[in-house]
């Protein structure tokens, strides 16, 4: 019987191992995977971001890096619950030990699974993130004793798509697009509320705007929250929970009632928490720092990082200084402070004919990862921006525009930037045209020259 019993451990744990093996496989390529991929490259970081898309799109990690001095990275992704916001926070803490994390906090991150929906939303966190003891704790949380051995493995998530796994590219990497902001997991897009989407936002809400008096904490979601806060503390990480800016909480009361029962239940639990919306007039957020009513977009970001920034650097201790040029090279604020000269590509463009007419200065690139690259041009005013541009890179054209949602001051001069997805990992063989595409390009890089 012994004999039995050891045979048996041995088969399931070989199965176990097997299936683990082939999980790496199975993993549906998602943006979550290119963003643990660079985590794994920095060595150490000193500030953790955590939450949903409303963490993801709401601290930018360049602002954090630049006005701090330390390295900051960003771990939120769409529709994230505090179960996973754990898994992540836990192999975080594991690799890189943070000082400081900050976690977006706000109803639905710790309400109820509603839908199955909800439920499968979290895969695209907890599979990119390797087995551990503490995943399968969440994942059985979440999916309970009927659905855990399938949310476990994407194996067995994922079993029909052997021919996609291996004929086709179902687990290689996933491709940031053209003109999306991406640095440090920090992701989303350059656009902003117009009048369509706030009409059908007015239109959403209506009625929603009553006062409840019967909004109260679930024993289940204060578990959720001390959860994190054990879990962080236990690795000398100092948790700031933040409630993001979003205009639901001007038109919907109970979520306005709901954000205020988590303040009280985070000063019982003697925890540092933020609330965004209470600063977003005295901050200047309007609709233009929006891409829709929910998320801020890269310009709003900028506004709520540089906020909490000085709140880190006004109320705590943290140990500052300045990243090395290595590192910052990478960050798009870190070349505009020093009006683009520290670009791999830069060229001032006074003396060339027609384009200051154009309101075009100095044009620089750079890359921000090995396979993303950012155009940032310097323009004379703000009037009338609407400039198309063009790049072509090893034959492949990528065309976008330039507008006021891409732009960004400092030390009162103006600068639009296009992000752009390189066909090969390195900015080589590029032309950028911008303005009629008919015209010379405004810049060549060839090798290590800029023409």
């Amino acid at each position: 019987m012994k004999t039995f019993i050891v045979k048996l451990a041995g088969l399931i744990l070989l199965v176990f191992v097997a299936i683990n093996i082939s999980d790496s496989f199975f993993k549906e390529k998602n943006s979550y995977k290119k963003v643990l991929k660079g985590l794994n490259k920095i060595e150490n970081i000193d500030i953790l971001i955590l939450g949903s898309s409303r963490a993801q799109s709401s601290y930018d990690p360049r602002i954090f890096e630049e006005e701090l001095g330390v390295k900051t990275y960003n771990l939120g992704t769409p529709a994230q619950k505090f179960e996973a916001t754990s898994v992540a926070a836990s192999y975080a803490l594991n690799k890189k030990h943070p000082k400081i994390a900050i976690v977006d906090i706000f109803v639905l991150s710790i309400g109820k699974y509603y839908v199955e929906k909800n439920k499968t939303d979290q895969l695209q966190t907890l599979n990119q993130i390797p087995f551990s003891i503490h995943k399968s704790k969440k994942v059985f949380e979440i999916f309970k004793k009927e659905g855990f051995v399938n949310a476990i493995f994407p194996t067995l998530q994922n079993h029909s798509a052997w021919n996609d796994v291996f004929f086709g590219d179902f687990s290689g990497n996933y491709t940031i697009g053209h003109g999306v902001d991406f640095y440090n997991g920090f992701i989303y897009f350059n656009k902003s509320v117009d009048e369509k989407m706030w009409d059908k936002f007015l239109e959403s809400q209506k009625g929603k705007n009553v006062y409840d008096h019967n909004v109260e904490l679930t024993i289940e979601e204060k578990n959720k929250i001390d959860d994190i806060i054990v879990l962080l503390k236990s690795k000398d990480c100092l948790p700031i929970f933040v409630n993001s800016p979003t205009y639901y909480m001007d038109y919907d009361a109970r979520n306005w009632k709901y954000s205020h029962k988590i303040g009280e239940y985070l000063k019982e639990k003697n925890s540092i928490y933020v609330d965004l919306n209470d600063w977003k007039d005295s901050l200047g957020l309007n609709r233009k720092h929006f891409s829709d009513p929910n998320h801020l977009n890269p310009k709003g970001a900028k506004i709520t990082s540089n906020a909490l920034t000085n709140y880190i650097k006004n109320n705590l201790y943290l140990k500052q200084g300045a990243l090395p040029s290595s590192y910052r090279k990478y960050n798009r604020f870190y070349h505009i402070k020093n009006k683009l000269e520290t670009a791999n590509f830069k060229k001032n463009i006074q003396n060339t004919t027609g384009l200051q007419e154009k309101n075009i200065l100095k044009i620089a690139a750079y890359n921000v990862t090995s396979d993303i690259a950012e155009v940032i041009i310097e323009v004379k005013d703000t009037n009338n921006i609407n400039i198309p541009i063009k790049i072509i890179h090893e034959a492949i054209a990528i065309r976008g525009k330039l507008n006021k949602v891409n732009l960004h001051t400092f030390a009162n001069k103006f600068y639009l930037v296009f992000p752009f997805t390189l066909g090969k990992e390195k900015l080589d063989n590029v032309k950028i045209f911008v303005g009629n595409e008919e015209n010379d390009p405004i810049m060549k890089i060839k090798g290590k020259t800029t023409i």
